[in-house]
């Protein structure tokens, strides 16, 4: 009988032990659920219950963050042109006559269209490969990219076009001709 009695005592207090235990876990599970719903809330309020909104209307380009990329603060998920604003990236040629400036007038070729423009930025191809655009190395040996804007009446190409890009060495021509007429005595 005093066997049995320590045995119903020795239950009593692992059953006692193990009750207060649970108790603790349920203390500690309690305050880490209600940080857990804290920082949920946090992130609902930051990141407006999960919505997304443009800061404008447009065309979504084809620089889009892909499923499971991290990115840094900062970082833009996905590039929203605008459609009023149509430039065309020049990759500049490495066999040219003379460097292209800004400023200088360019023509635009899309089909049998010349559009009239003007050379507005010249960028290394790092900044523009810097950023999110896609990588498409055909047929561009070029080491900087000049960035052509249409004048105000020009009747520009859709958004991600190919067109070709024509600059005239009209200067160039007028200062050879110049000299070949002194040259030759032709005044």
């Amino acid at each position: 009988m005093l066997r049995e009695r320590a045995l119903a005592n020795k239950d009593v207090i692992s059953q006692q032990a193990e009750a207060e235990e649970a108790t603790k876990q349920l203390v500690s599970l309690d305050a880490f659920s209600t940080q857990i719903r804290e920082q949920l809330d946090e992130v609902k309020q930051n990141f407006r219950s999960g919505r997304v909104f443009a800061p404008v209307g447009g065309i979504i380009s084809t620089g889009l963050a892909q499923t499971g990329q991290s990115l840094v603060a900062g970082a833009p998920i996905a590039d929203i042109l605008n459609p009023n604003d149509v430039y065309v990236d020049w990759y500049i040629p490495n066999e040219r006559l003379i460097d292209p400036r800004i400023g200088n007038d360019v023509f635009v070729l899309f089909g049998h269209r010349r559009i009239p423009g003007k050379i507005t930025e010249i960028l290394p191809v790092s900044a523009v490969f810097g950023s999110s655009q896609q990588l498409t190395l055909r047929d561009r040996p070029a080491t900087q990219i000049a960035r052509i804007r249409f004048t105000s009446e020009a009747s520009t190409p859709a958004l991600n076009s190919t067109v070709c890009v024509h600059m005239h060495y009209s200067k160039i021509s007028t200062d050879i001709s110049r000299s070949l007429i002194k040259i030759c005595g032709l005044d």
